[in-house]
């Protein structure tokens, strides 16, 4: 049985052409690092709130809105990515000439700072009676996180698929366990 051998989609005349997997990868990490980055853009100016802390509900308080914030955040965050990821496609395909990745950061932060005020205005369609208008304050809360959240998760999968075809790529290891790996390794 032989081993697959993985051959690069990038060359010199495309040195940032991409796999479909790893558009599906960047997306993935795209939104679970918009999910994260929801929770501590609600919760830090909430902890700031002088008295946020007291009271006998507010464990209670926190978890309820940790949960609003994932399921509601978590679920119209993946529609957002099932929509937006062609257009990321679309965007990543056209910049595969292009090597510079401060020049890849950009575009996508650009793109997700697009894909937010998207969202707000998506929000305040569906839920009309809770948006008044767009408020830069709340609207922050949404437009900061994906326009970080959308360079990181191309940054994140870029570098991996990069590091992979320059050999420096290590697959996990299966067995974590220190005293196993000792015993293996005699």
């Amino acid at each position: 049985m032989s081993a697959a051998v993985w051959v690069s989609p990038r060359s010199a005349e495309r040195p940032m052409a991409f796999t479909y997997g790893e558009l599906a990868r960047g997306a993935l990490i795209a939104w679970g690092a918009f999910v994260v980055l929801l929770l501590i853009a609600f919760f830090v100016p909430t902890l700031m709130i002088p008295g946020a802390l007291t009271g006998q509900y507010v464990l209670s308080s926190l978890l309820v809105m940790t949960s609003v914030i994932i399921i509601y955040g978590g679920l119209f965050s993946f529609v957002a990515m099932l929509v937006g990821s062609p257009l990321a496609w679309l965007i990543a395909r056209t910049l595969t000439r292009v090597r510079p990745i401060p020049v890849h950061v950009a575009i996508f932060f650009l793109l997700g700072a697009v894909i937010g005020v998207l969202a707000i205005l998506v929000l305040g369609l569906v839920f009309p009676n809770s948006v008044d208008g767009i408020q830069w304050p709340i609207s922050a809360l949404i437009i900061v996180p994906a326009a970080l959240a959308v360079p990181f998760g191309w940054w994140r999968s870029a570098r991996r698929a990069l590091r992979k075809d320059r050999g420096a790529h290590r697959p996990r290891v299966a067995n974590t366990d220190p005293d196993a790996l000792y015993e293996d390794a005699l």
